[in-house]
């Protein structure tokens, strides 16, 4: 699921935030079905991936209000993922 994400999202130009639905990841510990969380979505896309429930979820993504942001990781250590 975030993987199928990953691969659509990667070589398009995504602009200032991806919103993903906040139930891809309603596992107890943030994650999708295939164990990836929006942490390691933000950084492989290296764009800030906000979750939201509702449209006013999104409204409050855009004006920097949503408390779901993650924003990716400037690490030179950072692993990102191979996806197929």
């Amino acid at each position: 699921m975030a993987k199928d994400v990953i691969a659509q999202l990667k070589d398009v130009a995504c602009g200032d935030l991806i919103v993903l639905p906040h139930v891809m990841f309603d596992h107890p510990d943030r994650i999708a079905l295939d164990d990836l969380g929006p942490q390691q979505i933000a950084n492989e896309l290296n764009s800030p991936i906000a979750l939201a429930d509702t449209m006013g979820d999104v409204w409050d993504a855009l004006i920097g209000e949503n408390t779901l942001i993650f924003e990716p990781e400037k690490r030179d250590d950072l692993i990102l993922l191979d996806v197929i």
